[in-house]
């Protein structure tokens, strides 16, 4: 749909402009967790230079309810990108 175009294209857009800011202050890499389940995602951010997988987080670790049980979400997998 329009809506979905959109939303890839400001992500796209947002992406580069950190991209481009992190380069101009001397950084050489950048690291990004994404949901490996997202396909339109992933492929957004290959194009970007995010190929190299560095390791997955269980984020079971991160959320919890208010009585301290974890929440069940998604395993996320972080990537780098060399600038």
């Amino acid at each position: 749909t329009a809506y979905r175009r959109q939303r890839q294209m400001c992500i796209r857009d947002r992406l580069h402009t950190v991209m481009a800011y992190a380069k101009q202050n001397g950084f050489e890499k950048l690291t990004l967790a994404v949901n490996e389940a997202n396909e339109r995602n992933m492929h957004l951010y290959g194009k970007a230079g995010f190929r190299t997988k560095i390791k997955t987080i269980d984020t079971d670790l991160l959320f919890f309810t208010p009585n301290g049980d974890p929440i069940k979400t998604q395993t996320l997998g972080v990537y780098c990108c060399e600038l």
